[in-house]
C-alpha cells in the first residue's frame, strides 16, 4: 500500500544515514564501529519489521489509523535523528534520546495492536502473541532511557554496564519474538 511505501522510504533514509556514519566511524576502530552499528541497526530493523507486520495485517482507512501513520512517521524520524547522534562517539548522551524515541515508537505499535485486538475478535490470540513481547521491549527501552550513559576516565561504571545490559536485553527479547 502507499502507507507501506512512505514508511519504507523513511527507513531507507534512516539506514542510509546510519551506514554513512558507520563508514565514517570505521576509520577509528573497526570493532567499535561494528558494535555501534549493530546496536543501532538491529532495533531499527526490528522496528521496521514490526511496522510492516502490523500494516500488512491490520491496516484500515479510518481516522485512528491516519493518526497512527502520521505519528509513526514522526517517531521514526526522531529515532533516526537520535540514532545518528548516538552513533557519534562525541555525542553519546543522545543514546538516551534514541532509547526514548524507540520506546515511543514501539509503544505506539503496542497501542495500535491493542486497537486491532479490540476490533478483531477472531484474531485476538494471535495479536496477544505480538503485544506481550512488545510490552517487554518497551519496558526495557524505557528503563534504558532513564539510565545515564557515562564513561569516566576510560573506566566503565556500573551505570554504563546497566545501560548496555538493558539495551541488549531489549534487542534480545525482540529477536526471540
Amino acid at each position: 500500500t502507499s502507507s507501506d511505501l512512505v514508511l519504507d522510504l523513511v527507513y531507507v533514509v534512516l539506514l542510509a544515514k546510519l551506514g554513512g556514519d558507520f563508514r565514517t566511524n570505521l576509520d577509528s576502530s573497526m570493532f567499535v564501529a561494528v558494535r555501534d552499528f549493530l546496536a543501532l541497526f538491529i532495533p531499527i530493523y526490528n522496528l521496521w519489521s514490526v511496522h510492516n507486520i502490523f500494516l500488512n495485517r491490520f491496516e484500515t482507512s479510518d481516522v485512528l489509523f491516519t493518526f497512527f501513520f502520521i505519528a509513526s512517521i514522526m517517531l521514526v524520524a526522531f529515532v533516526g535523528i537520535s540514532a545518528t547522534s548516538c552513533g557519534d562517539a562525541s555525542e553519546r548522551e543522545a543514546c538516551n534520546q534514541f532509547a526514548w524515541c524507540f520506546a515511543g515508537a514501539r509503544s505506539l505499535l503496542v497501542l495500535a495492536n491493542m486497537y486491532a485486538w479490540y476490533h478483531n475478535t477472531k484474531y485476538r490470540l494471535n495479536i496477544i502473541v505480538y503485544i506481550i513481547p512488545d510490552v517487554l521491549v518497551v519496558i526495557c527501552w524505557i528503563i534504558t532511557g532513564f539510565m545515564p550513559y557515562e564513561l569516566h576516565d576510560n573506566y566503565t561504571t556500573a551505570q554504563y554496564w546497566s545501560f548496555i545490559l538493558m539495551w541488549w536485553l531489549g534487542i534480545a527479547i525482540d529477536l526471540v519474538r
